[in-house]
């Protein structure tokens, strides 16, 4: 059987059934959290093969990845599955609209340690697929394998405009211009690590906005 969202060969099924990779094995997790990911009609071959098949926009392309790390990047206890979810394509849709781009498609690679259960990645799939169906990302594949720590590492790909933002291509006397408030998600990181101190609305203001860090797409 060929997925896609396929396993790598160190990959283990758990022994209970609640657990992530239980009750019929990975396979039956990458159906279930693949069952309501968006696909747009760019989408020539999702989830299903050894790689998927996209309609190409324009000539150039935007690529970038990232990872987060449960223990370096988050803790479970700080926020839902879903809101998981939707930070680990935001930290990515950044990347894309600092270039200038649009976010077009990408692949998700999940680590995850056996004690996690299958709902757990429902809820943390659905977040994800809202943050994509919001910014009309396709989520066409990846692939899951056994690790000690959960981890997320999603390579995103967007169309690149006729002339991306470029940062060699930064000369004296440009203007820049920033939207929203400099520090506040890294100030939220340390308050939700216990690393500063901080209360009530501040305190909420500031960890949610490490929680749900907001794209500048527009």
């Amino acid at each position: 059987m060929k997925h896609h969202l396929k396993f790598s060969k160190d990959a283990k099924p758990a022994r209970a059934e609640r657990h992530a990779s239980a009750g019929g094995g990975e396979f039956e997790l990458i159906e279930r959290i693949c069952a309501r990911l968006p696909l747009s009609r760019r989408v020539i071959l999702g989830p299903g093969d050894d790689a998927a098949i996209i309609a190409a926009r324009s000539g150039r392309q935007l690529v970038t990845i990232d990872s987060i790390v449960e223990g370096v990047h988050f803790n479970l206890a700080w926020g839902t599955p879903e809101q998981l979810g939707e930070r680990a394509l935001a930290i990515n849709l950044s990347d894309i609209a600092a270039m200038g781009g649009a976010p077009s498609a990408c692949v998700i690679n999940l680590g995850i340690r056996p004690s996690l259960e299958v709902r757990f990645f429902e809820r943390m799939y659905s977040g994800l697929a809202a943050a994509a169906r919001r910014t009309g990302v396709d989520v066409v594949g990846g692939n899951v394998t056994k690790s000690s720590e959960l981890t997320i590492t999603i390579a995103l790909f967007g169309d690149a405009p006729r002339t991306p933002l470029r940062r060699d291509a930064a000369r004296p006397g440009d203007r820049i211009y920033v939207t929203g408030t400099l520090g506040d998600a890294a100030l939220g990181w340390r308050i939700a690590a216990g690393k500063i101190p901080a209360r009530g609305l501040v305190r909420k203001y500031l960890v949610d906005r490490y929680l749900a860090p907001e794209p500048r797409l527009k």
